[in-house]
């Protein structure tokens, strides 16, 4: 399957395989580690945190961030240890006791292959939405359970293209910033460790990022408005949409936040928290990107 702009081929499960490959595209191996596991080759290793309703630990062989050869590991509590090295594509996995191949599969694409690409600097990741409305491609940012999944969703029923569900990668090249899109799965509703069901329409090139609007819930009764947001105000929205932001990786975070800032307008629209008016934000989410396209904005 194609995901963040690689072709991503499980070894040993051929069933998450598809026929989707590309040529033009790098590949990234996914295959099982039957080695003993030995956590001598580990310095570094965290306590357990909480990560999609899971316990996970994270572990490191050396102080990254002086060296750039590091054996990484990634914990799944009585599911999976991931490992890998910097910049091989190569993920290995070895197989806990709740071992299940649709886990290998979202912690894989979910989880792990955004933070790889975060720490290996190909691209930032974004907790961010995008679909396609008449070939402008729109991020949706909103804190988590911000109503974004469900207005993604809306979209899509629409007619409206995938981009990007959950994450996007962000990538600097000359002058533009470009969205990478994640992968062909919509979940509607955040039901722990599953990718939700696969979509069709979905758009897998690089697209050019001119637009974000900020879901701001309001009561059930209020006003839909959109407002231009600038400055500091503008900043946070970046800041916050940030998936990954381990202390090394700040410097580089605030540069293409900064880069971000600088070529991609930002809206802060006031979104009712009802169901029923969901039908009036897309349209004026969809009237307002036309207006800007018919401007010359986008």
């Amino acid at each position: 399957m194609i995901a963040f702009n690689f072709n991503i081929h499980f070894q040993d499960e051929p069933s998450l395989n598809d026929r989707v490959f590309d040529d033009t595209r790098q590949s990234f191996l996914v295959k099982e580690d039957k080695s003993s596991f030995e956590k001598e080759l580990f310095t570094i290793i965290s306590d357990y945190v909480v990560l999609s309703d899971r316990r996970v630990k994270y572990y490191a062989s050396s102080n990254y961030s002086n060296d750039d050869n590091i054996l990484w590991g990634i914990e799944i509590e009585d599911v999976v240890f991931f490992s890998w090295n910097n910049n091989q594509q190569i993920l290995n996995y070895k197989k806990l006791l709740k071992y299940k191949v649709g886990l290998l599969e979202f912690w894989t694409l979910h989880t792990l292959l955004p933070i790889i690409f975060t720490i290996e600097k190909r691209f930032n990741i974004l907790h961010v939405g995008s679909i396609d409305v008449e070939g402008i491609p729109i991020v949706i940012s909103a804190p988590s359970f911000g109503g974004k999944s469900t207005l993604v969703d809306y979209f899509i029923k629409q007619g409206h293209a995938l981009i990007s569900d959950d994450t996007i990668g962000i990538v600097k090249r000359e002058d533009c910033v470009y969205a990478v899109p994640s992968y062909p799965y919509h979940r509607p509703f955040r039901s722990a460790e599953t990718l939700g069901y696969k979509v069709d329409n979905w758009k897998d090139q690089l697209h050019p990022v001119k637009i974000i609007y900020k879901l701001n819930k309001d009561e059930a009764n209020c006003k839909i408005t959109i407002e231009e947001l600038k400055g500091i105000e503008k900043f946070k929205v970046f800041h916050f949409s940030t998936f990954i932001n381990f202390d090394y990786l700040k410097v580089n975070n605030f540069k293409l936040v900064s880069e971000m800032s600088k070529s991609i307008a930002v809206y802060s629209i006031t979104v009712p928290w009802t169901i029923r008016r969901i039908s009036e934000v897309y349209e004026v989410i969809t009237k307002h990107t036309k207006i800007l396209q018919s401007a010359n904005m986008l």
